[in-house]
This record gives C-alpha cells, structure tokens and sequence, in this order.
C-alpha cells in the first residue's frame, strides 16, 4: 500500500498496483510515498477498486479474473498478512499482489457452485506466517535472556 498525501490534505491509502493505472504526479519526497492525486483521479481510483480496472469495458487488455497469478488469494478469503498486521511488530509490508473488492464477490458466488482449492493455499500461506512469528518470538527470549541485568533492579 502506498499513502496518499491528496491536494486537499487528506491522507488516503491505495494499493500500489492501482498507482500504476492512474495518472498521478509523484511530488519531490517520493521515498515517504507521496503522491499528488487530483479529485477525478481519486474517483477514480474507488470506482476501480469498487469495480475493477476494467470498468469502462475496455477491450485492450483481457480483464483481470480471480483465478489469475495476480490476485491475492489471501485477500479473497479475508486472510491476507499484509493487511491483517498493518502498524504491528508483525507488519510484513504492502502486499505486491492485486487486491479487488469486485473479484472478490466474484470468488464468493463462484465458490459456492465450485472449489478452487484457495484454503488450502492461504492455510500454507498463513502456517509459514506463523512460523515465521514464532522464530522472532524465540529470538527475543533468547535475547532477553542474554541481556545482562542491572544490579539495582535485580535486588528487587
């Protein structure tokens, strides 16, 4: 996700993929994420995330389904570490893959006929997630204990 700084001082949140297809003006302080939107841009942007990209039926390019390689499947079953942990310790960064409101009810009526099999890879998904957490867990306590401690609070 990118934070948006938007030209009436108001901070917005977009996913990076979505920067891409709208036409926005990066300002000097790119490496804080700043990103200069107008009010049709911003519109523009909720309509495709409400949406898809492909509102307007655009023929150039084949619209995205939720079966593809781009579409986070974590997202579709509400169970993506990338916005689940947002400001944490365990905060992973944004997620680099597509996250669309509208394919995701596409996922919900269609899985209700048929099984793409997307628990189990968001399961796998989420076991290494928490593998990695309780790896960092244990490193802190081994730290912890290697902390030498201070004479005056060890009388306590």
């Amino acid at each position: 996700m990118i934070s948006c700084w938007i030209t009436r001082r108001f901070s917005y949140t977009v996913p990076y993929n979505t920067c891409s297809s709208l036409s926005y003006s990066l300002r000097s302080c790119r490496s804080v994420g700043v990103i200069e939107m107008s009010a049709q841009s911003q519109m523009a942007m909720l309509l495709d995330q409400l949406m898809g990209a492909h509102r307007d039926g655009e023929l150039n390019d084949a619209p995205l389904k939720f079966t593809d390689r781009d579409v986070c499947k974590n997202f579709l079953l509400d169970m993506c570490p990338n916005e689940l942990f947002v400001n944490t310790r365990a905060d992973i960064g944004s997620c680099t893959l597509v996250h669309s409101v509208a394919l995701k009810q596409d996922y919900e009526k269609a899985s209700k006929t048929k099984d793409y099999g997307f628990e189990e890879e968001v399961m796998g998904n989420l076991k290494a997630f928490i593998k990695d957490c309780d790896r960092k867990i244990v490193q802190a306590k081994r730290r912890l204990e290697e902390t030498p401690v201070a004479p005056e609070i060890q009388e306590k």
